[in-house]
Protein backbone atom coordinates (compact mmCIF):
# COMPACT_ATOMS: atom_id res chain seq x y z
CA UNK A 1 0.00 0.00 0.00
CA UNK A 2 2.80 2.43 0.80
CA UNK A 3 4.44 1.73 -2.54
CA UNK A 4 1.17 2.39 -4.42
CA UNK A 5 0.61 5.67 -2.56
CA UNK A 6 4.11 6.79 -3.47
CA UNK A 7 3.48 6.02 -7.15
CA UNK A 8 0.13 7.85 -7.18
CA UNK A 9 1.46 10.89 -5.32
CA UNK A 10 1.73 14.14 -7.25
CA UNK A 11 5.13 14.76 -5.73
CA UNK A 12 7.46 16.13 -8.32
CA UNK A 13 11.13 15.95 -7.73
CA UNK A 14 12.64 19.34 -6.87
CA UNK A 15 15.05 20.64 -9.49
CA UNK A 16 18.67 20.30 -8.57
CA UNK A 17 19.66 23.52 -6.82
CA UNK A 18 23.36 22.68 -6.91
CA UNK A 19 23.95 24.96 -9.92
CA UNK A 20 22.31 27.86 -8.13
CA UNK A 21 24.39 27.23 -5.02
CA UNK A 22 27.56 27.00 -7.11
CA UNK A 23 26.77 30.35 -8.76
CA UNK A 24 26.20 32.03 -5.40
CA UNK A 25 29.41 30.61 -3.94
CA UNK A 26 31.34 31.51 -7.09
CA UNK A 27 30.03 35.10 -7.05
CA UNK A 28 30.99 35.48 -3.38
CA UNK A 29 34.45 34.07 -4.06
CA UNK A 30 34.82 36.42 -7.04
CA UNK A 31 34.13 39.40 -4.78
CA UNK A 32 36.85 38.55 -2.26
CA UNK A 33 39.64 39.73 -4.60
CA UNK A 34 37.84 43.05 -5.03
CA UNK A 35 37.78 43.48 -1.26
CA UNK A 36 41.45 42.54 -1.18
CA UNK A 37 42.14 45.21 -3.82
CA UNK A 38 40.54 47.81 -1.56
CA UNK A 39 42.64 46.57 1.37
CA UNK A 40 45.81 46.75 -0.76
CA UNK A 41 44.90 50.25 -1.93
CA UNK A 42 44.36 51.32 1.68
CA UNK A 43 47.73 49.81 2.66
CA UNK A 44 49.38 51.82 -0.11
CA UNK A 45 47.43 54.86 1.10
CA UNK A 46 48.86 54.44 4.61
CA UNK A 47 52.48 54.11 3.50
CA UNK A 48 52.24 56.83 0.85
CA UNK A 49 50.51 59.24 3.23
CA UNK A 50 53.35 58.83 5.71
CA UNK A 51 55.88 59.26 2.89
CA UNK A 52 54.24 62.45 1.57
CA UNK A 53 53.86 63.88 5.07
CA UNK A 54 57.54 63.21 5.74
CA UNK A 55 58.45 64.82 2.41
CA UNK A 56 56.58 68.03 3.19
CA UNK A 57 58.13 68.18 6.66
CA UNK A 58 61.60 67.75 5.12
CA UNK A 59 60.80 70.32 2.45
CA UNK A 60 60.30 72.98 5.14
CA UNK A 61 63.92 72.51 6.20
CA UNK A 62 65.30 71.96 2.68
CA UNK A 63 63.17 73.43 -0.15
CA UNK A 64 65.31 71.78 -2.85
CA UNK A 65 64.63 68.21 -1.74
CA UNK A 66 63.41 66.01 -4.63
CA UNK A 67 60.02 64.31 -4.41
CA UNK A 68 60.13 60.86 -2.79
CA UNK A 69 59.99 57.68 -4.82
CA UNK A 70 56.39 56.55 -4.70
CA UNK A 71 54.72 53.20 -4.85
CA UNK A 72 54.74 52.04 -8.51
CA UNK A 73 50.92 51.81 -8.56
CA UNK A 74 50.56 55.40 -7.40
CA UNK A 75 53.34 56.58 -9.70
CA UNK A 76 51.50 54.99 -12.62
CA UNK A 77 48.77 57.62 -12.19
CA UNK A 78 51.25 60.18 -13.55
CA UNK A 79 51.64 62.99 -11.05
CA UNK A 80 54.66 62.52 -8.72
CA UNK A 81 52.86 64.36 -5.90
CA UNK A 82 49.39 62.90 -6.43
CA UNK A 83 47.44 62.39 -3.24
CA UNK A 84 47.32 58.78 -2.05
CA UNK A 85 43.54 59.17 -1.67
CA UNK A 86 43.30 59.49 -5.45
CA UNK A 87 44.82 56.06 -5.86
CA UNK A 88 42.28 54.54 -3.47
CA UNK A 89 39.44 56.25 -5.36
CA UNK A 90 40.76 55.00 -8.70
CA UNK A 91 40.76 51.44 -7.32
CA UNK A 92 37.26 51.89 -5.89
CA UNK A 93 35.99 53.18 -9.26
CA UNK A 94 37.17 49.98 -10.96
CA UNK A 95 34.93 47.80 -8.81
CA UNK A 96 31.60 46.96 -10.40
CA UNK A 97 28.74 48.78 -8.65
CA UNK A 98 26.86 45.50 -8.21
CA UNK A 99 29.69 44.03 -6.13
CA UNK A 100 30.84 47.12 -4.25
CA UNK A 101 28.93 46.33 -1.06
CA UNK A 102 30.20 42.76 -0.92
CA UNK A 103 33.75 44.01 -1.45
CA UNK A 104 33.34 46.50 1.42
CA UNK A 105 32.06 43.82 3.79
CA UNK A 106 35.46 42.12 3.99
CA UNK A 107 37.24 45.28 5.17
CA UNK A 108 38.57 45.17 8.72
CA UNK A 109 37.53 48.05 10.96
CA UNK A 110 41.01 49.63 10.91
CA UNK A 111 40.83 49.87 7.11
CA UNK A 112 37.34 51.37 7.36
CA UNK A 113 38.80 54.19 9.44
CA UNK A 114 41.36 54.84 6.69
CA UNK A 115 38.62 54.70 4.09
CA UNK A 116 36.61 57.26 6.08
CA UNK A 117 39.63 59.58 6.00
CA UNK A 118 39.78 59.14 2.23
CA UNK A 119 36.03 59.78 1.95
CA UNK A 120 36.52 63.05 3.85
CA UNK A 121 39.05 64.19 1.24
CA UNK A 122 36.89 62.97 -1.64
CA UNK A 123 33.80 64.73 -0.29
CA UNK A 124 35.64 68.04 -0.66
CA UNK A 125 36.22 67.42 -4.38
CA UNK A 126 33.93 66.90 -7.35
CA UNK A 127 35.06 63.46 -8.49
CA UNK A 128 32.72 60.45 -8.20
CA UNK A 129 30.40 62.01 -5.63
CA UNK A 130 27.71 59.38 -6.16
CA UNK A 131 30.20 56.55 -5.61
CA UNK A 132 31.55 58.29 -2.51
CA UNK A 133 28.04 58.77 -1.11
CA UNK A 134 27.12 55.16 -1.83
CA UNK A 135 30.31 53.87 -0.19
CA UNK A 136 29.80 56.06 2.87
CA UNK A 137 26.17 55.05 3.19
CA UNK A 138 27.03 51.36 3.16
CA UNK A 139 29.93 51.76 5.61
CA UNK A 140 27.69 53.66 8.02
CA UNK A 141 24.98 51.03 7.80
CA UNK A 142 27.50 48.22 8.27
CA UNK A 143 29.45 49.77 11.16
CA UNK A 144 26.93 52.15 12.66
CA UNK A 145 27.51 51.21 16.28
CA UNK A 146 31.32 51.39 16.17
CA UNK A 147 31.34 54.67 14.23
CA UNK A 148 28.59 56.39 16.21
CA UNK A 149 30.13 55.56 19.59
CA UNK A 150 33.61 56.74 18.68
CA UNK A 151 34.13 60.33 19.87
CA UNK A 152 37.25 60.68 17.72
CA UNK A 153 35.25 60.03 14.56
CA UNK A 154 32.58 62.63 15.29
CA UNK A 155 34.47 65.59 13.73
CA UNK A 156 35.36 63.47 10.70
CA UNK A 157 31.77 62.31 10.16
CA UNK A 158 30.49 65.87 10.65
CA UNK A 159 32.94 67.16 8.04
CA UNK A 160 31.99 64.42 5.59
CA UNK A 161 28.28 65.06 6.13
CA UNK A 162 28.64 68.81 5.54
CA UNK A 163 30.82 68.49 2.44
CA UNK A 164 28.90 65.63 0.92
CA UNK A 165 25.55 67.34 1.47
CA UNK A 166 26.79 70.40 -0.42
CA UNK A 167 28.08 68.30 -3.32
CA UNK A 168 24.92 66.21 -3.52
CA UNK A 169 22.77 69.36 -3.60
CA UNK A 170 24.89 70.58 -6.52
CA UNK A 171 24.41 67.22 -8.25
CA UNK A 172 20.65 67.38 -7.65
CA UNK A 173 20.46 70.91 -9.05
CA UNK A 174 22.50 69.91 -12.08
CA UNK A 175 20.27 66.94 -12.79
CA UNK A 176 17.16 69.08 -12.27
CA UNK A 177 18.38 71.73 -14.69
CA UNK A 178 19.29 69.05 -17.23
CA UNK A 179 15.80 67.57 -16.98
CA UNK A 180 14.26 71.03 -17.36
CA UNK A 181 16.39 71.71 -20.42
CA UNK A 182 15.44 68.38 -21.97
CA UNK A 183 11.74 69.06 -21.28
CA UNK A 184 12.03 72.49 -22.91
CA UNK A 185 13.78 71.01 -25.94
CA UNK A 186 11.12 68.31 -26.26
CA UNK A 187 8.38 70.97 -26.13
CA UNK A 188 10.14 73.12 -28.75
CA UNK A 189 10.56 70.12 -31.06
CA UNK A 190 6.85 69.35 -30.90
Amino acid sequence: LVGQEAENCDYKEQPDDSREVEQIIKSDIDQIPEGDEIVEALDIYETDSALIEEYYESKKANPNIPPPSRNPFVAALGDPLIAPESYVLSRLEKIRPSTLENALIVLPYVKILNLLNCIDVWSKGQRSIVLVARTLSFLLRLNHFQISTSPTLLPLITSIRKNLAEKLILQRDLIGSNISTLSFLMESIK
